[in-house]
């Protein structure tokens, strides 16, 4: 019979054995290709954020702006090792659209913009809210796409719309 001491070692080697080139294996390497980080921020006529509610609030009757903040952080990836990152130059589509159910006040669109490596770009993309759409709610939408369309990062912000009060008034005057 097997001293249960030899045993106990033999089974932490066969464990060791089978755990160690597991533990030292590399990471599998991040994968290549564009990449993004965006902040969007609604802003009022003075250039002020509209405060974010959850929703913000806008005024009907008022103009405002979406500021978008995109940086590129593409990478490359050197093929003898795959742990090595390269930041490189990049195209990318920024997408935006901020629109209720009803009404666009920016039409989604994709614009393609050239980032050079690490680079961070603003656009400012100004609207204004038309009379007669209080009490409707929306969102403002960013996204980056990389050359091929695929979507890297996005970002909602919703919005309500107030509108303004009414107060009636009338003047009459009977003459008899």
């Amino acid at each position: 019979m097997a001293d249960k001491g030899v045993l106990a070692v033999f089974g932490v080697l066969a464990v060791g054995a089978v755990a160690l080139p597991i533990l030292l294996r590399k990471k599998p390497p991040p994968t290549p290709g564009a990449g993004a980080t965006i902040s969007l921020t609604i802003l009022d006529a003075a250039g002020n954020p509209v405060p974010k509610n959850s929703p913000a609030t806008l005024i009907e009757g008022h103009d405002y702006s979406v500021n978008l903040s995109v940086r590129n952080e593409s990478v490359l990836i050197d093929p003898t090792d795959p742990l090595s990152l390269q930041a490189v130059d990049a195209t990318l589509g920024i997408v935006i659209s901020v629109q209720t159910n009803l009404y666009a006040f920016i039409p989604s669109r994709v614009d393609a913009q050239k980032f050079t490596a690490g680079q961070t770009l603003t656009f400012n993309y100004p609207f204004s809210v038309p009379m007669g759409l209080g009490g409707q709610t929306g969102t403002a939408y960013a996204g980056v796409q990389d050359p091929a369309g695929v979507n890297l990062v996005e970002i909602i912000e919703p919005f309500s719309i107030i509108a303004w009060d009414v107060i009636y008034r009338a003047t009459l005057t009977l003459t008899i």
